[in-house]
């Protein structure tokens, strides 16, 4: 990390002639400065590999210091994008391209936080869902979706002059003898398709309407869009209330509340818990009578909870929030020690 490296040069070379306070103010902010950025995610969900500092990124740049990235996805999620937006001479995106909020969307595979914008849904009804059959969800900030797709791109309806190319699904023909969506294709596979997003998904001044827009087939972060439901989540704790009255709160659970869900939903299963009978339930009515309904088909298994990865307080996507996040947290320590020099 070139910025943690000349903050550590920076701060010994300047103590070399100094008391020791500084010295020691140095190493201990040093050592926080350390930490926070090495604390992250342990795996990536597409290279299954811990974060890490990449080979050089061009297109998905901003992770160039920690990134679940490697060059070849880089170069997809440019590829794709260029597709997505190759609409015409007089549609060509001004200025720099990957500051567009679909290039910053696409780029989200890279984020080195990218597991813990992931919530577990496998043991949810479609409804719960809302209505997409993904087994887990991907949270995005509403703050960074509000600013970037609502107030800059005034919501979904400045794409229409352009629209965007979109690819077409592989059809083929199933059992049933009707058509039917072949998985596992590479986007453009099959050809493309021109949308214009306020006349398919509504004008996105809602939650549900920019939903629509970023869960439509082969839209959203390429090789995470087919197992993930895009979700808008306030950039906020979950107070308890929030975190045990709906499966699909709209703000971040942390990891008490997680481990409390799994606990909760294995008592269900196990007959220790009872929606009708357990007053004493942190669960809503709703909630519960929902859960007890999965139980009572036989939907639910208590291992699909279990994550590989140890449960952590969940993030949302921001936009190299990672990046900007350790920037910033050594610009304060910066802040700091300065002020200690000045005192000697």
């Amino acid at each position: 990390m070139d910025h943690l490296f000349w903050m550590y040069h920076s701060c010994f070379k300047q103590t070399e002639t100094m008391r020791k306070s500084p010295l020691f103010a140095c190493v201990a902010v040093l050592g926080l400065v350390a930490y926070v950025i090495a604390e992250s995610p342990r795996t990536c969900g597409i290279t299954d590999m811990a974060p890490s500092q990449p080979n050089a990124l061009s297109f998905c740049y901003q992770y160039n210091t920690n990134s679940c990235c490697v060059p070849g996805l880089d170069q997809e999620n440019l590829e794709m994008f260029t597709t997505l937006t190759d609409v015409g001479l007089s549609c060509r995106l001004p200025g720099e391209i990957r500051d567009h909020p679909m290039a910053q969307l696409y780029c989200l595979n890279c984020d080195p936080n990218q597991p813990r914008f992931v919530r577990n849904m496998q043991p949810f009804d479609s409804e719960s869902k809302r209505g997409y059959d993904k087994p887990y969800a991907m949270l995005l900030c509403e703050p960074w979706v509000t600013a970037r797709f609502r107030e800059e791109y005034q919501n979904l309806s400045s794409f229409d002059a352009c629209g965007f190319l979109k690819s077409s699904p592989c059809l083929g023909i199933g059992p049933d003898g009707e058509e039917h969506a072949i998985g596992d294709r590479d986007r453009y596979t099959c050809g493309d398709d021109i949308v214009i997003p306020s006349a398919a998904y509504g004008n996105g001044g809602s939650d549900d309407e920019l939903e629509a827009f970023f869960n439509d087939d082969s839209m959203a972060t390429p090789n995470l869009d087919e197992d993930h439901l895009f979700f808008i989540v306030n950039e906020a704790n979950c107070t308890d209330v929030e975190a045990y009255s709906d499966l699909m709160p709209r703000c971040l659970l942390n990891k008490e509340q997680l481990t409390n869900r799994r606990t909760y939903f294995a008592e269900f299963v196990n007959g220790t818990r009872n929606c009708t009978l357990d007053t004493d339930t942190d669960f809503s009515v709703s909630a519960c009578a929902e859960f007890d309904a999965l139980n009572a088909a036989g939907d639910y298994d208590p291992a699909m909870f279990e994550f590989e990865l140890e449960m952590q307080d969940e993030m949302c996507f921001k936009a190299s929030s990672a990046f900007h996040a350790s920037l910033s947290f050594v610009a304060v320590a910066m802040a700091v020690v300065v002020a200690l020099f000045a005192n000697f």
